[in-house]
């Protein structure tokens, strides 16, 4: 009765993996273009996300989502490029030292 009710669990189990796999899918082909452009060397986004999923790729692969990074990182840079360190801002209101 134990071997049964251990399959039964292994079972269970290997549904909720399966399910969260799924889950994931589901949720980073939501989140992909959708045109099935290939240039990540996939033939759809479906497959891509699968890939993703499976481990074989990551999500920087899909062009337009590396393309998204990108432009968030340089939203970044520049906003850091305008900001002083402490050190050298001018806290006295004079220019002297």
């Amino acid at each position: 009765a134990s071997g049964a009710s251990l399959a039964a669990a292994l079972d269970a189990g290997a549904q909720t993996s399966i399910g969260a796999l799924v889950e994931m899918n589901d949720k980073i082909r939501a989140e992909l273009p959708g045109i099935d452009c290939g240039s990540c060397g996939c033939p759809t986004c479906r497959a891509f996300a699968e890939d993703v999923v499976a481990g074989h790729m990551m999500r920087m692969d899909c062009l337009f989502d590396l393309r998204e990074r990108v432009r968030c990182l340089a939203g970044e840079i520049f906003s850091l490029a305008k900001k002083l360190p402490n050190v050298m801002q001018n806290k006295g209101g004079s220019d002297e030292p």
